[in-house]
């Protein structure tokens, strides 16, 4: 988008007009955000003057890019040859601490382009701009950014699809597969966890209340509860995470190179001690009926904190799903969250997988394209594999850890 004809359009065009023309060029911005570009463009002019040049200078502005399911939005973002841009807008003036977050956390998104990006930030109310420059907030000068457009080389080809510069894969870290990543904080949250975290925190982590987290898979129910128990572990917070099924490598290296406390649930038992702050029960649809009322009846007299992660559709067997525990989890927690944005899932392979398992939800009316190989391997036991994803990691194939599962028949 040029950024002088999206001004031209919304002071000139009817809102129905101006409205339909967002659509067509498929860019949600706000308002004050416009208003801010104008206000911010009107400084540059008053420093350089008009010139017929001028209305180049702001062409192929990405206007409210979002990653595709990761909920990262860029006010404006323009890629170049040389470097890369990054301007957030701001109508008032908030705290240094939450422009220093927001682009930090833009950096961090940024950051596989591996290219020099000048992360900025205007803020209208006092028309200036701030830079974030070695993990800190700086001024910058209105002569010095127009400097940083001018000089940008552009590539015509550089707007085309910028989610081909964006892979979620990128940025998903998991506490088992990714250990020293999520230990070290290399990772960022979406805007729905950020948001239930926040919530969470604040009203209820602190008073022994029974919260349920619910969530299909790749919505990253794992990520927010063990990023949870991680920040209560650095607040001086006793946390004991049971685990209901078998534990994974990733388990036993937080268990052995960073003492947490975590256990499988055949022996949650002896772990449960009234010096907890925090227990987090994971996959819990998995637990027996008697566990789960044995941990409610203990957490309550204890007067612990106490979060049933789960997903009702992630059973193994018939007892499991006959038990119906993602519905006593919900019914016997005070509190209940839903995570629904899928993070994790390429949405083509996530329908072929539902495919797969169940012909009849296949809809003849998919616009999917289905360009990835999927490949299927049929194997008699999980000893063989296991042997055969070890020959794929061999050449940098990555894996879930489904390996904790019992074998079904």
């Amino acid at each position: 988008m040029n950024l002088l004809s999206l001004i031209e359009a919304k002071n000139n065009l009817t809102p129905d007009v101006y409205n339909d023309y967002m659509k067509f060029k498929g860019i949600n911005v706000r308002d004050y955000e416009v208003q801010c570009i104008e206000s911010m463009i009107r400084n540059f002019i008053d420093i350089i003057g008009e010139s017929n040049e001028l209305v180049s200078h702001f062409d192929q502005f990405s206007v409210g890019y979002e990653i595709k399911q990761i909920g990262k939005e860029f006010d404006l973002l323009r890629l170049g040859e040389n470097y890369n841009i990054n301007i957030e807008l701001k109508s008032k003036f908030t705290t240094n601490e939450k422009i220093l977050k927001q682009l930090k956390k833009n950096d961090y998104y940024l950051s596989p382009l591996k290219k020099t990006t000048y992360l900025l930030t205007f803020i209208e109310d006092e028309n200036r701009f701030v830079q974030l420059y070695n993990n800190e907030l700086i001024d910058i000068e209105f002569e010095v950014v127009f400097d940083l457009i001018y000089k940008q080389k552009l590539n015509n080809n550089n707007h085309d699809n910028l989610d081909e510069y964006f892979d979620p894969s990128y940025y998903l870290v998991s506490p088992f597969n990714s250990t020293n990543e999520f230990i070290n904080g290399k990772y960022f949250l979406t805007a729905q966890q950020d948001s239930i975290k926040k919530e969470l925190n604040e009203d209820y982590i602190n008073d022994a209340y029974q919260i349920s987290i619910k969530g299909a898979p790749c919505t990253g129910k794992t990520l927010i509860i063990y990023d949870i128990a991680k920040e209560q572990r650095l607040m001086g917070k006793k946390v004991l995470i049971i685990h209901c099924g078998m534990l994974n490598s990733g388990h036993h290296t937080l268990i052995n190179d960073f003492d947490w406390a975590i256990c499988g649930i055949r022996n949650y038992r002896s772990y449960i001690s009234s010096e907890l702050d925090l227990i987090v029960i994971d996959e819990s649809q998995r637990i027996e009926t008697n566990q789960f009322s044995n941990l409610l009846e203990q957490t309550k007299t204890m007067n612990i904190t106490c979060i049933f992660s789960h997903d009702g559709d992630q059973c193994l067997h018939n007892k499991e799903i006959n038990r119906k525990m993602a519905l006593k989890i919900i019914e016997s927690c005070n509190v209940t969250y839903s995570l629904k944005e899928k993070v994790r899932t390429n949405k083509e392979m996530a329908a072929f997988i539902k495919y797969l398992f169940n012909m009849n939800t296949i809809d003849s009316n998919s616009k999917y394209n289905f360009e990835n190989i999927i490949h299927i391997k049929y194997f008699k036991n999980m000893q063989t594999a296991k042997k055969y994803t070890k020959v794929l990691r061999n050449d940098e194939w990555k894996f879930i850890n489904i390996f904790s599962m019992k074998m079904v028949d």
